[in-house]
């Protein structure tokens, strides 16, 4: 068993994910994402007819889907650029609204991303972002030689609260799918008087665990697939008490940094 922080976007399918794998959840939906006001940046951006459009979630997919469908000049913009999928989940949320996805790294990160996929130097690329998102990705691509426009499409937004007696006493477990997330749970324990050294933090890629480590969480396991199928996938490995199975986590290298 074990808690799962979510955002209202991500919570549905990490339920989902832990049926398939045999993993008894609490899903505390903490995280609120709220769409910017990004039309006309969007706009703008895509009238320089990109090589690439970025996309590294499932909403920054839904939100320029509903873009691209409001705004027909846009949509004939990008007709003859490459979409760019930061791992299966978004594709996979790109290919259902019917945006092609023509690049994929095998590690689903941004350094999956620029270690892996060749970007066209003298290009240009418009990256679809949240606010809280790090420079990383964008000052990649721009030292391969290809120029950046990002867009900042939506908004993270932490809802911490005290946590109900049912759910401090559910689980000393708890996943993270980003580091922000990390940071928000240790506002809701803060707020609930509850020191985050009681829990163990299993946690979607590295630079989540960093981020938990510094907050005072311990860390079990660490997915080196950057997906929640591979966190959830571990997590069933383990069975019965999660927070013996800190040995299963992946050995990365500390100063990794991927989109964790």
């Amino acid at each position: 068993m074990a808690i799962a922080v979510a955002s209202n976007s991500s919570g549905p399918r990490i339920r989902r994910v832990a049926r398939r794998y045999g993993v008894i959840v609490k899903v505390l939906t903490l995280i609120r994402l709220a769409k910017g006001d990004f039309s006309s940046s969007l706009s703008a951006a895509l009238s320089a007819r990109p090589r690439y459009v970025v996309v590294t979630s499932r909403f920054g997919a839904k939100l320029l889907s509903e873009h691209l469908a409001s705004e027909p000049e846009a949509s004939l913009n990008v007709l003859r650029s490459t979409f760019v999928a930061i791992g299966p989940s978004t594709a996979d949320e790109m290919r259902r609204l019917g945006l092609p996805v023509g690049m994929m790294p095998s590690e689903h990160s941004t350094e999956g991303m620029l270690k892996e996929l060749r970007f066209e130097p003298g290009s240009t690329a418009v990256t679809i972002r949240s606010s809280r998102a790090s420079q990383d990705l964008e000052e990649g691509l721009r030292r391969a030689g290809v120029s950046v426009i990002r867009v900042n499409a939506y908004n993270e937004l932490c809802s911490a609260r005290r946590l109900r007696k049912s759910e401090a006493e559910f689980s000393r477990d708890v996943v993270l799918g980003s580091s922000f997330e990390a940071r928000c749970f240790f506002e809701t324990l803060r707020i609930s008087g509850i020191s985050p050294s009681g829990y163990t933090a299993h946690c979607i890629g590295p630079l989540t665990a960093k981020e938990a480590s510094a907050l005072g969480f311990s860390v079990g396991i660490v997915a080196n697939a950057y997906t929640f199928d591979g966190l959830f996938e571990l997590l069933r490995g383990v069975g019965g008490d999660i927070s013996q199975g800190k040995g299963e986590k992946a050995q990365e290298d500390k100063g990794h940094k991927g989109s964790g």
